[in-house]
């Protein structure tokens, strides 16, 4: 696989835009993710399962896309 694909937005049927938005939102949730991960990692009493969970739901979310 090539590090340029110019034919992305093509095959997913995607204006630019409206991949931006997605990209960024999901860029935006998984640094959250990322934070409450880290925060897990020292209180692992606290948000057992909210990671995996939300990663579940963002995988389905991106196979429907």
């Amino acid at each position: 696989m090539s590090m340029f694909d110019f034919d992305h937005l093509a095959r997913g049927k995607f204006t630019y835009f409206s991949h931006m938005s997605f990209a960024f939102k999901l860029g935006c949730i998984l640094w959250v993710l990322s934070w409450v991960s880290l925060f897990h990692a020292f209180f692992p009493f606290l948000l057992s399962g909210f990671v995996s969970s939300k990663l579940d739901s963002l995988t389905k979310a991106m196979d429907e896309r």
